[in-house]
């Protein structure tokens, strides 16, 4: 068996190197360039890279972490830790025509954004433990990322981060590792059975998941994991703000807001703003949205198409149930 796979690797090194010498200098990856380490996913490193986005080609530069860089007029910066919708994934450095969200609450300012597909909220504690003391202190905010799309599921112990990601960080070291090359690893983690890319989901089925899962336990885990990430941080920056990205399945067949869901929505912000320490300021975007706001995969919001709002206090009601007092800012 261990032969078996040196040998498969042998021969797609060897056939990847063959095609990328012998035709054109390929420019862009096919799909994101990211991958697993232990304990997270990030980007590669160091590097101004462009891929493919459905048809779209996507631009990007990446620091010495594997952080997303965005620059801007100034030179202070935000630091900011999360998932694929807080990184941007179809949004490109190059051609756009309005800014990344983050720019909506921290104008003109740098950003740093230490994300990747398929990241949880234990990878993004794991995470910040890499992001060096400096760094931190130095910024203008810490800023986490709760997308409520993925995260409410992946706060269980039992999601591991390395079976939706398709290629280990280290093989990106191989020189000339795109092209050919990368779309063959592609094509062996999917005969692997990983699960990641652009399949189109089925809102009703994760609603349908949604509803089985122990939300209360998956609450719990989340408060438990976020005081530790909010303690860590609050040791170097006391400027901690949170970011909440409504589900993409919030909705129903006529494009009305699913009572039951956004109670528990609102719920999770109430709750992270009234019993997480140290927090500065949380901001969510409502549920309600149209089709055209997502982007090509219907999994992630365009960005600048979200309404978004800072929160101001809770007050809460019956059991489970809040109700909000907000600033719209967009």
């Amino acid at each position: 068996m261990k032969f078996a796979f040196k040998a498969l690797i042998f021969s797609l090194v060897a056939f990847g190197l063959f095609t990328l010498l012998s035709s054109k200098s390929v420019q862009c990856y096919s799909f994101i360039p990211y991958g697993y380490s232990r304990f997270y996913n990030s980007l590669i490193d160091n590097e101004k890279v462009c891929y493919y986005y459905f048809n779209k080609l996507v631009s990007l530069k990446t620091g010495p972490l594997g952080e997303r860089l965005i620059p801007s007029e100034k030179k202070d910066y935000v630091v900011a830790i999360g998932e694929s919708q807080l990184l941007g994934i179809d949004w490109s450095d190059e051609g756009e025509r309005v800014s990344h969200d983050l720019n909506l609450f921290y104008p003109k300012m740098d950003a740093s954004i230490f994300a990747a597909p398929n990241n949880g909220p234990r990878q993004n504690l794991a995470r910040l433990d890499q992001i060096p003391a400096d760094i931190l202190s130095n910024a203008q905010a810490v800023v986490v990322g709760f997308n409520f799309s993925t995260d409410i599921f992946r706060v269980n112990y039992a999601w591991d981060h390395k079976l939706s990601s398709p290629i280990p960080l280290y093989l990106y070291e191989i020189p000339l590792f795109r092209g050919v090359l990368f779309d063959l690893f592609l094509i062996y983690a999917r005969v692997l059975g990983k699960k990641f890319g652009s399949g189109v989901p089925d809102p009703k089925a994760v609603l349908d998941e949604y509803e089985k899962i122990e939300k209360a336990n998956n609450l719990d885990i989340y408060f438990l994991e976020m005081n530790q990430l909010v303690q860590k941080i609050s040791n170097y920056n006391s400027n901690i703000d949170l970011i909440f990205f409504p589900p993409y399945w919030g909705i129903d067949d006529n494009h009305r807001v699913i009572q039951s869901v956004e109670l528990d929505y609102f719920e999770i912000i109430c709750r992270s703003k009234n019993q997480l320490n140290s927090i500065r300021d949380v901001y969510f975007a409502d549920i309600g949205f149209k089709p055209s706001d997502l982007s090509a995969d219907n999994r992630h919001f365009r960005q600048g198409r979200l309404k978004w709002n800072r929160l101001i206090s809770c007050d809460q009601l019956i059991g489970s149930e809040y109700k909000l007092k907000s600033q719209n800012i967009n």
